[in-house]
C-alpha cells in the first residue's frame, strides 16, 4: 500500500479543487507520532526508533469483536505490534454507527449509536496501550453490496433521512463490487457532486477522526478492496489530511485496490500520484501470499520514494 508523508518541509494541500493551504510542519509534531523512518524508508519509525510493522488478526473489523483485549495480548505476545481495521458492520453482532429508532425501524443518520464509537474507542484505547499500530480501512466496501446493502443504514429504505430520489441511491445491488453499480461512491464534487449524500458521508468521517487523530499509532486506508475511481479516494486522502493539519498532526494515508497482483495497472493510481499517496509497502499482496518480483524489490529497496 502507498501512505502519503509530510515531512518536516512546507507542504501544500487542496481541498477539493480550488483552495490551497500552506503550512510548515515542525519536527517535533511529526515526531510523537509514526512516521515514516527517514534513515530506513523502508520501515516505519515511532518515537526515533525504525519499526517493522507484523501482526494479524482473527476479523478484519477488531473494533466489534467481543474478546478483543485477549487477542490484542495474544498479537503482543507472539511479537506482533500491527492490525488492519475495517470499519464494517456486516457480520452477526456487529453494531451500526447511527441510532435505530425501534418504533420507526429506521436509522437516524443525525444520531449516532453511542454504543458503536464506544467499541472503536475501547478499541484505540486497547491497541495504543500495547504499542499496536492500526490500519483503519474507512469505506468498508462490501458493507455496500448484496445482501449487506439491504440491512446499511445509507441505504434509502433503512433511513429516515432521504429518499432514494433525494440521494439517487438504489434500495438494492445485487453485483459484487468489482461492478461499482453502488453510486453512494460517486457522491464526490468531482464526479456526481451528490451534496445531501456527502453531508452524511462527511459527518461519519469528521465522528471517526474525532476519536483516531488523538492517538499516535494510526494510519488511514480510504477503502477496503475497491474499484471505484482514484477520484474518490484522493477526495477523501486530502481531507483526512486537512483535518489532521488542522489540529498540526501528521498522518499517513493509503488506499486498497481490489486487484490482488500489485503490478496491475489500478496500482498505478496510488503510486503515481504521491501527493497523496507516497509510501509502498506491498501488504496488499503480501497478506495474500501473492508476492510479486516488484513487491520484493519496492519492499528491500523502498523504490517508491516520499513526495519532495
Amino acid at each position: 500500500m502507498i501512505y502519503y508523508e509530510m515531512k518536516n518541509w512546507m507542504v501544500m494541500s487542496r481541498i477539493n479543487t480550488a483552495v490551497w493551504i500552506l503550512i510548515i510542519l515542525p519536527t517535533n509534531l511529526i515526531s510523537q507520532a509514526i512516521q515514516i523512518s527517514p534513515d530506513h524508508p523502508q520501515y516505519w519509525s515511532y518515537q526515533g526508533k525504525p519499526m517493522l510493522l507484523l501482526g494479524g488478526s482473527v476479523e478484519d473489523n477488531l473494533f466489534q469483536i467481543p474478546n478483543l483485549e485477549e487477542h490484542l495480548d495474544l498479537l503482543s505476545a507472539v511479537g506482533g505490534n500491527y492490525v488492519r481495521n475495517t470499519m464494517s458492520s456486516r457480520d452477526p453482532g456487529d453494531l451500526w454507527p447511527f441510532h435505530f429508532d425501534e418504533k420507526s425501524e429506521l436509522y437516524d443518520l443525525d444520531k449516532w449509536n453511542q454504543a458503536y464509537w464506544q467499541r472503536f474507542e475501547n478499541f484505540l484505547i486497547q491497541t495504543s496501550s500495547r504499542n499496536i499500530f492500526v490500519q483503519i480501512e474507512i469505506w468498508a466496501t462490501f458493507d455496500f453490496y448484496r445482501d449487506n446493502w439491504e440491512k446499511n443504514p445509507y441505504n434509502p429504505k433503512n433511513n429516515s433521512n432521504y429518499n432514494a430520489a433525494r440521494v439517487d441511491l438504489p434500495e438494492e445491488v445485487l453485483t459484487h463490487p468489482i461492478y461499482t453499480d453502488n453510486p453512494f461512491f460517486w457522491s464526490i464534487p468531482e464526479q456526481r457532486n451528490n451534496m445531501r449524500l456527502l453531508w452524511y458521508q462527511q459527518k461519519f468521517v469528521d465522528k471517526l477522526l474525532s476519536y483516531a487523530l488523538q492517538y499516535g499509532n494510526i494510519l488511514y486506508c480510504i477503502d477496503n478492496e475497491t474499484s471505484v475511481t482514484a477520484s474518490w479516494g484522493r477526495f477523501w486522502a486530502d481531507y483526512i489530511r486537512i483535518k489532521a493539519l488542522e489540529l498540526k498532526k501528521v498522518v499517513y494515508v493509503t488506499n486498497m485496490w481490489d486487484p490482488w497482483d500489485l503490478d496491475h495497472i489500478s496500482h498505478r493510481e496510488t503510486m503515481d500520484h504521491c501527493r497523496y499517496f507516497s509510501k509502498q509497502s506491498p501488504a496488499r499482496a503480501a497478506t495474500l501470499g501473492q508476492w510479486t518480483e516488484t513487491d520484493w524489490k519496492i519492499g528491500q529497496y523502498g523504490l517508491l520514494a516520499p513526495c519532495k
